[in-house]
C-alpha cells in the first residue's frame, strides 16, 4: 500500500483518493470499464447502460436513454410518484401505527424497497407492480436478486467465471438453467415479462437505480432518527414550513429546493455517510499508464474505487 492506493490482487489495485477518482471517471479519458461490469448481466450475451463497456456504445446509449430516464417524456412523472407516495403513507396509517395497547412490528426498510420498486414499475408500465398494496415481495423479485447478488459478488472477483458462462449459456438446453428468461414464472424471468413494453435497456437501469435508492434513503432515514439533534432539527424545520403553508400534502421537488435547506443538507449528508453503491467498478488503465498519487501505473491495470 502506498498511500491511498492499495494492491488487492496481481492486476488490482484500489484507490480512495477522491481526486483519483474524477480522473479516472472523466469523459474524455482513456480509461476504460473492466471485465468487472460483465458480472453484473442479466444476460451474458447482452449489455445494457450499466454493463456496456465500449466506450462509444456506452456513450450512444446514454444519449438514447437519457430523456427517458430523466423523466422529460414521462408525462407527469412527479405526480405518479406523488400517488404512490399517497398508498404508502395511507396503508402504514391504517396497517402499522402503533396504538395504546398494542405495538406492531413495521420493516421500514423492506417497505421502502416495496415502495421504490412501484414507483419506478409504475414509471416505466404505467401502473405499479403490487408490492406495497400487497406488502409482499411480488414474484419472488427481491428473494431472487439478494441470492443471486452473492453470485455476482463471486464473479466480479474471479471474471474468468463470466467467460465460462458466457460459453455454457451459448448450450441451448443449459441457457435455459442459466439465464433469466421472460418465459420464467418467478424473479427476475417474471419482471422481464412485464418488461416488454419499454425499453428493455432502460429497464435494466431503472430497477438497478430502485435498490440503490432504497438503500439511500433507509441509510439517511437511519442516521437521522439515530441522532436527536438532527432529527429534532429537521422536525422543527418541517413544522414551520407547514405553519407557513408553503408546503403541499405530497412536498414537491421545488418545495424542497425553496424551504427545506436542512433537509437537503440530511440527504447529502446521509449519502456522504452511507453510499449507496460501494462495489469497485473497475477501470482499466490506458495502455501507456497513468499516473495516480505520484506514482506511474503501468497500462492494464484494474483500479477500483473505493467509496
Amino acid at each position: 500500500m502506498i498511500g491511498s492506493l492499495a494492491r488487492i490482487g496481481p492486476n488490482h489495485l484500489l484507490t480512495n483518493d477522491l481526486i483519483a477518482m474524477q480522473n479516472i471517471l472523466a469523459v474524455r479519458l482513456k480509461y476504460t470499464r473492466s471485465a468487472w461490469y460483465d458480472s453484473l448481466r442479466l444476460d451474458p450475451h447482452r449489455s445494457n447502460l450499466v454493463t456496456e463497456r465500449n466506450s462509444q456504445k456506452h456513450s450512444r446509449l446514454r444519449h438514447q436513454l437519457s430523456t427517458g430516464y430523466g423523466g422529460k417524456d414521462i408525462e407527469s412523472m412527479e405526480n405518479a410518484i406523488d400517488t404512490r407516495l399517497k398508498e404508502w403513507i395511507y396503508l402504514i396509517d391504517r396497517a402499522w401505527v402503533s396504538g395504546p395497547w398494542e405495538t406492531r412490528k413495521f420493516d421500514i426498510g423492506r417497505s421502502i424497497q416495496f415502495l421504490m420498486t412501484d414507483i419506478i414499475s409504475h414509471l416505466s408500465f404505467g401502473e405499479p407492480l403490487g408490492f406495497v398494496q400487497h406488502q409482499k415481495d411480488m414474484h419472488d423479485f427481491f428473494r431472487t436478486l439478494e441470492t443471486r447478488l452473492r453470485i455476482v459478488e463471486q464473479f466480479s472477483v474471479l471474471t474468468e467465471f463470466n467467460t465460462l458462462l458466457v460459453k455454457l449459456s451459448s448450450i441451448k438446453w443449459l441457457k435455459r438453467k442459466l439465464i433469466p428468461s421472460a418465459t420464467d414464472h418467478h424473479g427476475v424471468g417474471r419482471i422481464l415479462r412485464v418488461s416488454s413494453r419499454p425499453s428493455r435497456s432502460l429497464m435494466d437501469k431503472r430497477f438497478a437505480g430502485s435498490d440503490s435508492i432504497a438503500t439511500a434513503l433507509s441509510a439517511t432515514l437511519l442516521n437521522i432518527i439515530i441522532n436527536p439533534s438532527v432529527c429534532a432539527s429537521l422536525q422543527a424545520e418541517i413544522d414551520t414550513a407547514v405553519a407557513r403553508g408553503v408546503l403541499t400534502d405530497i412536498v414537491q421537488n421545488d418545495e424542497v429546493n425553496r424551504e427545506l435547506s436542512y433537509l437537503q443538507a440530511c440527504i447529502k449528508e446521509g449519502l456522504r455517510i452511507f453510499p449507496p453503491i460501494t462495489a469497485l467498478r473497475e477501470r482499466v488503465t490506458p495502455p501507456e499508464g497513468d499516473t495516480i498519487n505520484g506514482y506511474h501505473v503501468p497500462g492494464g491495470m484494474n483500479i477500483g474505487l473505493n467509496m
